[in-house]
C-alpha cells in the first residue's frame, strides 16, 4: 500500500471514488451536489490537503481530503476532514490506518476528524484510539422530512 498526495489529474478518479461512497446503503445522505463536491476536492488538492491510498497495481484503495479550519468557538486553527473513505474491498488492507496516519503528518496541528456513517463504527473508533485519537462527543441527525432518525 502507498499513500501519495493527490494531484488535479487524480479528480475524476476521486470523485468515482467518492460517488462510489455515497451508493452505499448506509450512506443515506442528503442530495450530493457534485459542482460543490468537485469544487471542494479541486480546493483541498490545491492546498495539498488530499492522500490517496493505492495499491501495488496503483489502484486506488482510498483517500482522505480536508482543510485547516477552526472551531466555531475558538482561534485555534486545527486539520479536519471532509472525507475520509476506503473502498470495501480494501478495509482488511492496512490503507485506513495508513492514510490517517499521514494525514495527521500534515501539519503540526491538532487534528480532529470523525465518521459519521454507521458501518463499523467500533472498528473505527478501535482505529483512531490506536492511533492515539480520543472521542470527543458524538453525532445525531433527525430527517425532517419523514421523522427519521438516522
Amino acid at each position: 500500500m502507498k499513500i501519495r498526495h493527490a494531484t488535479l489529474l487524480d479528480t475524476s478518479s476521486l470523485l468515482v471514488m467518492l460517488n462510489t461512497m455515497h451508493q452505499e446503503p448506509e450512506h443515506e445522505l442528503d442530495q450530493v451536489d457534485w459542482v460543490k463536491v468537485t469544487h471542494t476536492v479541486v480546493e483541498c488538492i490545491g492546498k495539498n490537503f488530499v492522500l490517496i491510498a493505492e495499491t501495488d497495481e496503483a489502484q486506488f484503495a482510498g483517500s482522505i481530503g480536508g482543510a485547516i479550519s477552526t472551531e466555531w468557538y475558538s482561534s485555534t486553527p486545527l486539520l479536519g476532514d471532509y472525507w475520509y473513505y476506503v473502498l470495501p474491498e480494501h478495509r482488511a488492507s492496512p490503507a485506513a490506518f495508513q492514510l490517517m496516519k499521514q494525514y495527521e503528518k500534515l501539519t503540526e496541528l491538532n487534528v480532529k476528524v470523525g465518521h459519521v456513517m454507521g458501518e463499523d463504527i467500533d472498528r473505527k473508533d478501535n482505529m483512531f484510539e490506536k492511533l492515539g485519537f480520543f472521542k470527543s462527543g458524538s453525532l445525531y441527525r433527525k430527517d425532517q422530512a419523514n421523522g427519521r432518525s438516522m
